[in-house]
């Protein structure tokens, strides 16, 4: 039981980050044991929610990568909360914004990459 839980927790995104200088999505998630582990995919590498046979009005979605490098990772997004919608969208697809629950007047700005400068990372 305890190995189970713990591999379904490792799976599970908590944090999105997306660092636009170089094109590349971090995935915050946790460790089998309950540490924070920082994994960094290029953006080409996530597959839009549009080409998976997943649904974005279920609690919880797995979020596929193309190749094996890593494997389905899973988010919610009805009960978290997403800081730029547009910037989700580029990441995920258009259909996972359908059900998502947003955080009121956090949407940061017509690019869709907040106010982002030198080196610094976008969450959503």
């Amino acid at each position: 039981m305890l190995a189970a839980f713990g591999e379904l927790s490792r799976r599970i995104l908590g944090i999105v980050y997306f660092r636009p200088e170089t094109n590349e999505v971090k995935l915050a998630h946790l460790t089998f044991f309950g540490g924070r582990q920082d994994s960094v995919v290029p953006l080409d590498s996530l597959i839009p929610l549009s080409e998976t046979p997943e649904h974005a009005g279920a609690n919880v979605w797995a979020v596929h990568f193309y190749g094996r490098a890593f494997p389905s990772m899973f988010i919610c997004t009805k009960l978290g909360g997403i800081k730029d919608r547009k910037l989700f969208a580029e990441i995920f697809g258009k259909e996972a914004l359908e059900f998502a629950a947003f955080r009121d007047g956090d949407d940061l700005g017509e690019e869709g990459h907040g106010e982002g400068g030198g080196g610094r990372q976008e969450g959503l």
